[in-house]
Parts: C-alpha cells; sequence; structure tokens
C-alpha cells in the first residue's frame, strides 16, 4: 500500500470519466454555472484537494487507500479501481466493436456473457460508492437531517466525506446489491455522465430519502451512465410498473431508442450539481440547462 496522499481526491474517478475521452485523451466538460465547455484532462476535473480526508490538514488516505476500514473484500476507493476499472473499460470495448444497429444480436450476445453474476456485483458495488460519494450527495443528507433530533455538530462528524462513505455503503450495501438491472445499449445516440452519475428517483413531487428508500420502496429506482453507450437503470424486484419484471432474470440486457437516451441525458443535466461529461460537442447541454431551474 502506498503512503503517497492523494492531494486531489477525485469525487467522480479518473477511470471512468477517461471512457469518455476522445482520441486526444479528453472530454468535453461542461460548465453549466458559467455556461462554458472546456476541452480538458480527467485528471483536472471533479476533484477536490483532500476531499475525503478527517483533517485535511494532516491526511492519512483513509478513503483513498482503504486504511483503517474493515469493509468485506477492503472495498475502499482504490479497491474498486482495481476490480471494476477493467470491467467497465471492457464494457466499452465490447460496444465498440459492434457500431451498428445490424450487429444488434451479436452485441447482446457479448454483454450477456460478459456480464457475469460475479461482474455485477463489481459495478453494483462502484455504483453504490458512486451514489454516495459526490457532493451533491451530502449536501441533500444535510438537507434531509435538518430538523431532526440531530445536533449540528453532530450532522457535520457524520458528513465528513469519508465516514459518509463508509458507514452509508455498510448500512445500505445488502439493499443496494438485491437491486436488479437493466442495462441498455445506444447505437447512434450518446449517454452523458456528470458530476452526479449515479442517483435515485421516484414518480413523485418529492426526492427519495437518499439511502434509505432506494431497494426498499418499490417506486424508487437509480440510473447510471456506464460508458457514452451503455447506461444501467437499478430497480427493486418488487417493482410495480410492469409486471413482467417480477419474474424476469436479474438482470435484463437490451438496446435502447434515441428518444430514450434523450430522456436519460435531459435527467444527467437536470440532476447534476454544475457540470457534465461528454465525449463529443453537444450544443443541446447549455439549453437544456436554461430550462431546468
Amino acid at each position: 500500500m502506498s503512503n503517497q496522499i492523494t492531494r486531489r481526491q477525485h469525487q467522480v474517478p479518473q477511470f471512468y470519466l477517461r471512457l469518455w475521452a476522445d482520441g486526444s485523451n479528453k472530454v468535453r466538460l461542461y460548465d453549466l454555472k458559467n455556461k462554458t465547455v472546456k476541452h480538458t484532462g480527467t485528471k483536472k476535473i471533479l476533484f477536490r484537494e483532500f476531499y475525503y480526508e478527517e483533517d485535511p490538514a494532516n491526511p492519512d488516505n483513509r478513503i483513498e487507500n482503504g486504511v483503517s476500514f474493515s469493509l468485506t473484500h477492503s472495498a475502499m476507493l482504490s479497491k474498486i479501481e482495481t476490480e471494476c476499472a477493467p470491467i467497465l473499460k471492457r464494457l466499452n470495448k465490447i460496444i465498440k466493436n459492434y457500431p451498428k444497429y445490424s450487429q444488434n444480436s451479436h452485441l447482446n450476445k457479448d454483454l450477456s456473457s460478459y456480464l457475469t453474476i460475479e461482474h455485477q456485483k463489481i459495478i453494483k458495488m462502484f455504483l453504490a460508492f458512486q451514489y454516495l460519494r459526490i457532493p451533491g450527495a451530502i449536501d441533500q443528507k444535510e438537507y434531509e437531517l435538518q430538523g431532526s433530533s440531530l445536533q449540528q455538530p453532530e450532522i457535520d462528524y457524520g458528513l465528513n466525506p469519508g465516514r459518509f462513505v463508509e458507514n452509508g455503503f455498510n448500512y445500505f450495501n445488502n439493499q443496494f446489491m438485491a437491486l436488479k438491472m437493466i442495462i441498455n445499449y445506444s447505437f447512434d445516440s450518446l449517454f452523458l455522465t456528470s458530476d452526479w452519475p449515479c442517483f435515485d428517483m421516484k414518480d413523485s413531487d418529492f426526492s427519495p430519502l437518499l439511502g434509505e428508500e432506494l431497494g426498499r420502496s418499490s417506486e424508487v429506482i437509480a440510473c447510471c451512465t456506464l460508458n457514452p453507450r451503455l447506461r444501467v437503470i437499478l430497480y427493486p424486484k418488487h417493482f410495480p410498473s410492469d409486471p413482467r419484471l417480477h419474474a424476469g432474470p436479474d438482470i435484463i440486457i437490451k438496446d435502447t431508442p434515441d428518444s430514450q437516451v434523450k430522456n436519460h441525458n435531459t435527467l444527467i443535466i437536470q440532476q447534476c450539481m454544475r457540470y457534465v461529461v461528454s465525449n463529443t460537442n453537444e450544443n443541446y447541454i447549455l439549453k437544456v440547462k436554461r430550462k431546468r431551474n
């Protein structure tokens, strides 16, 4: 284990962001606050210095390197990269091998063969951490705790990013792992990602309570983009909107029309805190931003 202190601690990991890189190894970063687009490398984006440290003045890399935690399989952020990065990279390679809709059945077969139960578990582990590790999730939980019996010092202690990720993962890992998966792939349109790539939602005027309803409520699902042509939807076994899903397999893999890609990307833009990441120049991103408030 390295003793080197990671200064730039990414809330969205580089191995994931690099899947959106073009031939120059750069992504398009849309800053919705400043209404700008930057063509940039992944090292310089979506990070905060010493973000996960208990004491930024005396950092110990406890989250980045998995120090002092006892999660199953030492599943800290460095462990996630070791296990999940090759899987996401392989999925990206598979889908690039089939650029045409006429290759639909071959792509489906290859994805189905590769997405074993073990690979599904590792992807879910990555998604569970990504659901928790970003500032937007912590801000949401702080808002939810206002008016509770907890005093502000207690709230601040629990919402230390490193502690929040560890405790949150331990708290709802089992219910997250029990979710079923729909893997959608696209041919003509590309999926976006953002500074809040994995989030839950339900058909309601109110957002789900973070970490409380996903996997417990039959109405709550989560979604995340896996690469520019692949996204995942996580849903409970008792999801009510489609009875056919109840008796279906734990993973469904199918193509998705351009209209659903557009809807997904609109959700990404609406959900993000500030930044959207794209593989290509997409003028509509800033247009959607103007409508989201």
